[in-house]
């Protein structure tokens, strides 16, 4: 939980150099699940009752804009905030 924890800090600060195996252990944490990439770049992460995520991978690297949405689409910001009281 504690590595959870620090990736969570991490992608917050929204850096430019986020690595995509480093958003997998963020989404997976919260119950996504990869689905069908059938050998394009960008994968799906789908949870039951929730918005599907898209993630493109890029050199390893996954762009702001996508971490911007993951931030909101999980309430990254509020679930931080509680385990740091």
């Amino acid at each position: 939980m504690a590595n959870l924890v620090k990736i969570v800090k991490k992608m917050l600060e929204i850096p430019s150099d986020m690595r995509f195996n480093e958003v997998v252990v963020v989404l997976q944490a919260f119950g996504y699940e990869c689905g069908r990439t059938s050998g394009s770049s960008h994968f799906v992460y789908r949870k039951k009752g929730c918005h599907s995520i898209t993630v493109p991978k890029e050199n390893n690297k996954v762009k702001k804009c996508y971490l911007k949405k993951i931030i909101f689409h999980l309430n990254l910001e509020e679930w931080y905030e509680k385990k740091m009281r």
